[in-house]
């Protein structure tokens, strides 16, 4: 009986028959791509991820897991979802989330998984692509009607925001909008608020030494209490754990 890796090994000689999976995914700008084997382990990946990892070239990847490059926090999300794929079979699709790269840029993006199988069915790795999330600007689409709503909260996060503004903005009730809003960004527009608001967090995070409560206020926390209560929800971490990984000021 062949091991997991040969069958991965073999999976991977087919696909650099047709010109091989990780060229076309190198010329897809924004576009993060790999298979990791059920160990966790780079087996394939394209050159942008090994950047966002922070080493010099793919090569410095392949074989070593997520733990070697990443803060433990970001590594027992990947973990955790990595599980449901391997052991439970099931596909990620579309999930938004704000990342951190190598160099401390922190933004949006989209990532989908998938489970990879043996002739037998069996799971014996996972496939990923993650890109750039732009929101109506490309890729990850939206309807443009929902451009209102995205731009006031662009506009107006440090401030207090009403959900059925936003419902007024685009002409709908409360439940449409939010129903609407869910369908096209897997999350609720609270949860959307609180995102954007932490992302802006972040950036003072990495890039400024104003203090954490400041912060809180600059982003649209009602304290600092709450500000870490909402970033340890999206970013898994302590605002302060976060700045001490991240922090470039």
């Amino acid at each position: 009986m062949k091991s997991d890796s040969n069958e991965i090994s073999r999976w991977l000689e087919v696909l650099e028959l047709a010109d091989g999976a990780e060229l076309l995914f190198e010329h897809l700008p924004g576009c993060l791509f790999y298979i990791k084997d059920r160990g966790g382990r780079f087996v394939a990946l394209n050159e942008p991820l090994a950047t966002q990892l922070g080493a010099g070239s793919k090569r410095d990847v392949l074989g070593r897991t997520d733990a070697e490059f990443l803060p433990e926090y970001l590594v027992e999300r990947y973990h955790e979802d990595d599980l449901r794929v391997l052991d439970h079979g099931e596909v990620i699709r579309e999930k938004v989330e704000l990342l951190t790269s190598a160099d401390g840029v922190v933004d949006w993006f989209v990532t989908t998984k998938v489970p990879l199988r043996n002739l037998r069915g069996q799971i014996v790795a996972l496939a990923g692509v993650t890109r750039e999330y732009h929101g109506s600007d490309g890729g990850f689409t939206t309807p443009d009607a929902l451009d209102a709503a995205l731009e006031h909260i662009r506009a107006h996060y440090a401030e207090a925001i009403r959900i059925g503004d936003l419902g007024r903005l685009m002409g709908l009730s409360v439940s449409a909008f939010e129903r609407k809003f869910k369908k096209h960004f897997r999350m609720s527009p609270t949860e959307y608020i609180r995102r954007v608001r932490v992302h802006e967090a972040c950036r003072s995070l990495i890039h400024t030494s104003t203090p954490i409560s400041a912060i809180a206020q600059e982003c649209g926390f009602s304290d600092q209490s709450h500000f870490t209560r909402d970033f340890v929800r999206v970013m898994r971490t302590t605002p302060a754990v976060y700045r001490r990984d991240h922090g470039l000021a």
